[in-house]
């Protein structure tokens, strides 16, 4: 089975072109697959609009707990072996998504590069993106093409045992690929187009750029120290 998680936090102005586009491109595969929104205590009508949605499975937060923990629920909750993260903000194409799954033959991830994202309202993180693959890759001695896309597709059983190590942020998305690169964790990249977002992004540039800064550093430390743990465990 294929579990798809949807994040949600007021993106009430999307849902109901995401959701039901994923239903469309999914259907005639033939798959099986479950789709999952989390709703992350939003204050919009975004709940409301979800539970009209048949056939798909909504969880809700009693209270905002963060992107990342969003992620985390979904996965916990999740039933397929192969997940499936996409935004919930018409920033990705659905379209692709038959693709991602052909192209995990072999793979252990699949990540939706965002090859045609230099639209102006977003050109600075389109920079700032840049210059953490490039970073990121020198640190790992492997190339990075999109460490922070939303769009990916995973085995369930490669990420569950950090879980309690994936940051409850927007940095959740960062740290998967780091632990998947440090592990020599098969990956993949399909070159996708990204678009501007239907309703208001809950991303700040500055402060939650210093917090992926921080879980990145956070995640390529935890990595070598658990490195190390291993290679002295077997040494002795």
């Amino acid at each position: 089975m294929i579990s798809i998680i949807i994040p949600v936090y007021n993106e009430s102005a999307a849902i109901e072109s995401v959701i039901p586009d994923i239903i469309k491109i999914m259907s005639p595969t033939g798959l099986e697959y479950e789709i999952i929104a989390i709703d992350d205590k939003s204050t919009d009508d975004s709940l409301v609009k979800l539970k009209k949605i048949p056939g798909i499975r909504v969880i809700s937060h009693e209270k905002n707990k963060g992107a990342g923990a969003v992620r985390n629920t979904g996965v916990i909750a999740s039933q397929g072996e192969i997940i499936i993260m996409i935004d919930c903000d018409c920033t990705y194409p659905v379209a692709v998504i038959p693709e991602l799954i052909q192209k995990m033959d072999g793979c252990d991830m699949v990540i939706g590069q965002r090859d045609k994202e230099v639209i102006w309202p977003i050109y600075s993180r389109f920079l700032i993106k840049r210059v953490l693959n490039k970073t990121v890759s020198l640190f790992l001695n492997q190339e990075i093409k999109d460490i922070n896309s939303g769009l990916r597709i995973f085995r369930k059983k490669a990420i569950i045992p950090f879980l309690n190590f994936m940051p409850s942020s927007h940095s959740w998305v960062s740290t998967n690929t780091i632990i998947f690169a440090k592990k020599n964790y098969k990956t993949q990249y399909l070159a996708i187009d990204y678009y501007p977002r239907i309703g208001r992004s809950s991303f700040n540039l500055f402060f939650d750029g210093l917090r992926s800064l921080y879980c990145i550093i956070r995640a390529l430390i935890f990595i070598k120290k658990e490195d190390a743990v291993l290679k002295s465990a077997e040494a002795g």
